[in-house]
């Protein structure tokens, strides 16, 4: 099950929006350096909402199709 994951590293947690229960924008950004570099942000493997079709092939259903997760990435896309 995935309750809220990171989809975006790219996009600051400041800037995402905080459903009631979520962690603290503090703490999700000193998780997101725990994962990955700045500059890796952007790669598919570190956010999957910046992955082509292709690259979403071969994830699991729930980070490849439409569902309460992936709807952030589509509100944060169109931003």
């Amino acid at each position: 099950m995935l309750d809220y994951p990171p989809l975006d590293l790219k996009t600051s947690s400041l800037d995402k929006p905080r459903p009631k229960g979520a962690i603290l924008p503090k703490m999700a950004l000193f998780f997101y350096k725990c994962h990955v570099k700045p500059e890796q942000a952007v790669e598919s493997h570190a956010s999957p909402m910046y992955a082509t079709k292709v690259e979403l092939a071969g994830l699991p259903p729930a980070l490849r199709g439409w569902t309460p997760c992936m709807m952030e990435a589509d509100v944060l896309q169109k931003a």
